[in-house]
């Protein structure tokens, strides 16, 4: 992942994260993350509707938006992924979320990982849209 979209991930702390059901029905959720190794993390309750979701289907996209507040100068990520169950279990530390986001340590729940596969990095200045595409196994992208 090059450096811009992995600092883009670094300045922000929530993230929306979509799937599918076993219907097909869409589903959404937010949540506080932390990106590591290319591993989004974030904690959740093993009980919830949306994580017994995600083990029944893994593939996700998601969204990383900047809250700036000027209409004219946005950025946002949008992202795709697929989920691989609670963190530990797969030998991922879940140290770097903690360190993140200390006052969850105090909040029932388990830190889950998203193995993120791809993102295309958006930003508007002024009306000029650069995009950044990065793919997994990909070396580097051009900008478009």
């Amino acid at each position: 992942m090059n450096t811009l979209i992995r600092n883009y991930f670094k300045k922000h702390t929530v993230a929306s994260i979509c799937g599918v059901d076993s219907s097909g029905a869409p589903f959404i959720f937010s949540c506080f993350y932390v990106l590591q190794n290319n591993q989004l993390l974030f904690k959740s309750n093993p009980n919830s509707n949306h994580i017994q979701c995600l083990y029944q289907q893994a593939k996700v996209g998601g969204t990383v938006i900047a809250q700036n507040g000027k209409a004219l100068h946005f950025s946002g990520a949008q992202f795709e992924g697929e989920f691989t169950g609670a963190a530990e279990e797969h030998g991922i530390q879940t140290s770097p979320y903690y360190m993140r986001h200390p006052v969850a340590r105090a909040i029932p729940g388990v830190v889950y990982a998203i193995r993120v596969t791809g993102v295309k990095l958006s930003e508007n200045t002024l009306g000029m849209i650069r995009k950044h595409v990065w793919t997994a196994g990909v070396e580097e992208q051009n900008q478009l």
